[in-house]
Order: C-alpha cells, then sequence, then structure tokens
C-alpha cells in the first residue's frame, strides 16, 4: 500500500534474511575533540555493542522533496516529512534500524568556529543507538568556509530494541552554537526508512 501526498509513506512487508547490527557506545564530547575521540575509538579502546535480530519482517519509508532551513538552532526541531509509525505485535521484540538521507548544506556561524549540523533518530521520544545527542555532525560549517550552495549527500543510521507496542520514529535537526552567528542547517530530498526484525518474547 502507498499512501502518497507531500510527504509520501510506503509501508512494505518482506520475507527473513539474515541480519547482524554493530553500534557503538555513546560519547559525549568537549569542543575540539571530536578527531580525538574518533582515532581512539578506531583503536580499539571504545568496543563496539552487536546486535543480532532474525530477519527483516517490515519496511516503512518516508520521502519528503521540497528544501527546507527547519533545524537551523540549538534546539531540535522535526524535520519536515521525517516521521513514520511501526508496530510491533503482541508477542514479540523488534529491533528497529533507522536510516535517514539527504542533500545538505551546514553554512553560516563565525568564521573560525567548527559549528556543524546534528541530525538525530527517536523512536517514541528515545534517542536511539548510537545516542550522541548533538554531537553527531550530519554536516559541518568548515569553520565558516562553507555557503548556501555548499550541497551534499549524507546519510546516518540508528537502532534500538523495543517491545510490543506502535512506535513512531521520527527525525530531528539541530545546530551547535558555539559563536554568536546562527547556522544555517538547509536539507532537501529527505528519506526515513525504518526496518523491523522480530524475534518471540521470552
Amino acid at each position: 500500500m502507498i499512501k502518497i501526498s507531500r510527504t509520501t509513506i510506503v509501508p512494505i512487508v518482506i520475507g527473513a534474511c539474515a541480519l547482524t547490527v554493530a553500534g557503538g557506545g555513546a560519547t559525549a564530547l568537549a569542543h575540539g575533540q571530536r578527531g580525538q575521540v574518533a582515532q581512539s575509538a578506531s583503536s580499539g579502546v571504545h568496543p563496539a555493542t552487536n546486535v543480532t535480530g532474525q530477519g527483516i519482517d517490515q519496511v516503512v519509508v518516508a520521502y519528503d522533496g521540497p528544501n527546507s532551513t527547519v533545524g537551523s538552532a540549538p534546539t531540535p526541531a522535526p524535520l519536515p516529512g521525517m516521521t513514520v509509525q511501526i508496530t510491533v505485535p503482541s508477542g514479540f521484540t523488534a529491533l528497529l534500524i533507522a536510516r535517514f538521507s539527504a542533500e545538505s548544506a551546514c553554512y553560516g556561524g563565525d568564521a573560525g568556529q567548527p559549528e556543524w549540523c546534528t541530525a538525530t533518530i527517536k523512536a517514541n521520544g528515545v534517542e536511539m543507538s548510537p545516542q550522541t545527542g548533538s554531537d553527531f555532525a550530519f554536516d559541518s560549517t568548515d569553520n565558516g568556509a562553507e555557503s548556501n550552495a555548499s550541497w551534499e549527500s549524507h546519510a546516518m543510521e540508528r537502532v534500538r530494541r523495543v517491545p510490543a507496542g506502535t512506535y513512531t520514529v521520527r527525525v530531528f535537526g539541530l545546530t551547535t552554537l558555539f559563536g554568536t552567528s546562527q547556522p544555517t542547517f538547509w536539507t532537501g530530498e529527505r528519506v526515513l526508512t525504518v526496518e523491523s526484525s522480530l524475534t518471540p518474547a521470552t
């Protein structure tokens, strides 16, 4: 079934396939520590968390084309059209896997300030893993060097294991603000895909 409006929601049920997902623990970063932590993570200081499922049982997709600057503030705001609902039936738990991609530009802010634009994915208001808050840079101003014509394609993926119930999965946008000038988070051609892998509850 396909429901078409300004935002299109496409629910799909597919056959089972093998599936393993690896995630990492959340780490709070101070201003300027991003490269240092990334290097230590690659050296094995922060071991990955492995999450497994028994196959993909449902896929729900939302896509939305119009350009938007929603999310251009330090407070999270829902990105246009990037909301889906998915239901885990009674007697099961589910591994939810959410992917978000978009064309984006992150520009403005003060020259020399390491500002970035963040996207975060939440299920029923709870951030999916890895839970990094505003630390995750979906795009960046490149110390103020980017412009409103610095278009790029970016993507992210998050996971969360949940019990039976109906879940609203939503993408939020926000920016850092280290200086005095507010950066702009521009997005277009947004796509949110949520998959569920069911496991019988014990």
